[in-house]
């Protein structure tokens, strides 16, 4: 079973996409499978690295430390940055697996990228920024669609209608109605 994981900011699915290249795929997917199911405990972040605790199928609790080596180099918001995938981070996980990240690992940074995303969501200058570019992105399309093609009502054929006669009775009798009730109440 595939999992997947639907982040808003480019930046950091595209983050993502290469932290997930690095690494085992089952593991990976395992990974986001814990984090959906809240079994990432005790998280911290700080801007040098983040610590969790991590609860696994089998109920056992595994200590979950990611701390980036060198320099940060993509920023993704006000004061959050990106360390480079995978050559920038440490990890270590208190479990048994000998290549990481195993899925303890890959369930916290899951949790990390998720509460990134979800503060980036949240700002309202990226929110204002986002919005910004989309109406100025759909009102050059629209502008340029506005070109191409005449406006709806300038092919109208009023001759193309047609009544149908039997709605020409009934629109007659309540035109007919509503005239002597405007009239009785002016009057």
């Amino acid at each position: 079973m595939a999992q997947s994981l639907t982040l808003h900011s480019s930046a950091l699915s595209e983050w993502f996409g290469r932290f997930a290249g690095n690494g085992r795929p089952n593991e990976i997917e395992r990974g986001i499978e814990l984090f959906r199911n809240s079994h990432v405990w005790d998280y911290r972040a700080t801007p040098t690295g983040i610590h969790a605790s991590v609860e696994d199928r089998q109920l056992a609790f595994f200590q979950v430390g990611v701390t980036w080596i060198n320099a940060l180099n993509q920023s993704v918001g006000p004061e959050c940055f990106l360390p480079d995938p995978p050559g920038n981070l440490a990890m270590r996980c208190t479990c048994e697996s000998d290549k990481m990240p195993c899925a303890h690992v890959a369930a916290a940074i899951v949790y990390w990228i998720s509460e990134l995303d979800k503060k980036n969501l949240e700002s309202p200058s990226l929110l204002a920024e986002k919005a910004e570019r989309d109406y100025g992105r759909k009102l050059a399309l629209f502008r340029k669609l506005s070109k191409e093609k005449a406006a709806s009502f300038a092919e109208f054929n009023v001759d193309s209608l047609q009544l149908r006669p039997d709605l020409q009775k009934e629109v007659s009798r309540i035109a007919t109605r509503v005239m002597r009730e405007m009239r009785g109440r002016t009057t």
